[in-house]
């Protein structure tokens, strides 16, 4: 029996405003909207996928959630295993506290710094969503782990997913 993996990532807003000229009792209306889809199939290659992992994870008032992308941890059939990635093509880092900003690659030892040089702010109830479906964002063995700190004054749930190219 072979596998088959897929994934579609999907972006939409759409922003809409309203002015009233009351000079000249005019309302000047303006939408638009976008919509962004990025398939991944299965494959190493560009545009592909081979691996997934999700979690939801709570981390401690002023606490630190370090994610290593080289062993994130899984279940399957009743036992455990790690998940090792060579390269990351989606991450979404969910913040479901309505009060806790987050700080998302944060400093660490073995810190994965192929998304950004500095830590990136995840505001209370707010979604942080990368996606590099082509080359990807590369994770090496001394540069593999995703700090996530609580700024908050109590625990924040975290819902955290990853997809991408397997070691």
């Amino acid at each position: 029996m072979s596998l088959s993996f897929s994934v579609t990532g999907l972006v939409s807003f759409a922003p809409a405003w309203t002015d009233t000229d009351e000079a000249n009792f005019v309302n000047v209306l303006d939408s638009s909207s976008v919509s962004i889809t990025t398939p991944l199939t299965n494959g190493t290659g560009d545009d592909q996928a081979d691996g997934y992992w999700r979690d939801v994870v709570t981390i401690a008032a002023a606490g630190t959630y370090e994610a290593n992308l080289k062993a994130l941890p899984r279940q399957v059939m009743g036992g455990t295993a790690d998940t090792d990635f060579a390269k990351v093509k989606l991450l979404a880092v969910r913040n479901l506290s309505t009060s806790a900003t987050l700080d998302v690659g944060d400093t660490i030892t073995d810190r994965w710094t192929a998304l950004s040089a500095s830590p990136i702010t995840v505001g209370p109830d707010a979604v942080l969503y990368v996606v590099h479906p082509n080359a990807g964002y590369t994770v090496g063995a001394s540069d593999k782990v995703l700090a996530i700190t609580n700024n908050g004054g109590s625990a924040a749930d975290v819902e955290l997913y990853v997809v991408g190219v397997l070691a």
